[in-house]
């Protein structure tokens, strides 16, 4: 009896240790396992997925700038045994070169919906077509482009902008000339006394000899 008791006590903290190494594995393995997606889950990833591909194919259409679509089918929740809840609908905005034919757009987005995704019936697919703006009239102001309409505006500044460079340069010239006359009228000014000096000191010379 006694024996048993000391095996007990022996193999008793193994058999803890081991136990609890066994409850971090499982908890571990529960932690890593894949998530499972849901049948609506799966089903919203596929619409989105294949959504992706027909805004693709349409943005190849000639004339096509921008093509945005929406796509939506009911998923059966096999599990719960509940059935789709809507029909399946699509909706495609497709923004246009104002040359396109909205017609032809139309019935080209509706052609490639239904064949992505069959499920989907002409009737529950809305198509909007949207003509992108025009690009603007450019008219030619010396070297540069601008817009038509802003032309006598752009032709206004800049000859307010010539009209001023030349003013700051009549004024830089008159202020420049005036530097030099002055200059000039100084060095005449020196010249002159510089004589009536020389003029005075000979005048003097002959006076002191007598």
């Amino acid at each position: 009896m006694h024996g048993n008791r000391a095996a007990t006590l022996r193999h008793g903290p193994r058999a803890i240790l081991l136990a609890c190494v066994a409850g971090v594995a499982c908890v571990a393995g529960v932690a890593c396992a894949p998530t499972v997606e849901s049948p609506a889950e799966a089903g919203h990833r596929r619409d989105l997925r294949d959504a992706a591909i027909i805004a693709q194919q349409l943005g190849h259409v000639p004339l096509v700038q921008a093509a945005h679509v929406t796509l939506t089918r009911p998923t059966a929740d096999v599990l719960r045994g509940e059935p789709g809840a809507a029909p399946a609908s699509a909706s495609v905005v497709l923004v246009h070169d104002a040359r396109a034919e909205a017609a032809a757009l139309t019935r080209d987005a509706r052609a490639l919906v239904t064949a992505v995704a069959p499920e989907v019936t002409s009737a529950r697919i809305a198509v909007v077509t949207r003509p992108s703006a025009p690009p603007p009239v450019l008219a030619a102001v010396g070297p540069f482009q601008v817009a038509a309409g802003s032309r006598s505006g752009v032709m206004a500044a800049l000859m307010a902008l010539l009209a001023a460079c030349a003013g700051l340069g009549i004024t830089l010239a008159v202020r420049e000339r005036s530097r030099r006359l002055a200059g000039s009228a100084g060095a005449l000014h020196a010249d002159a006394a510089a004589a009536s000096a020389t003029a005075t000191s000979s005048a003097a010379g002959p006076a002191s000899v007598k």
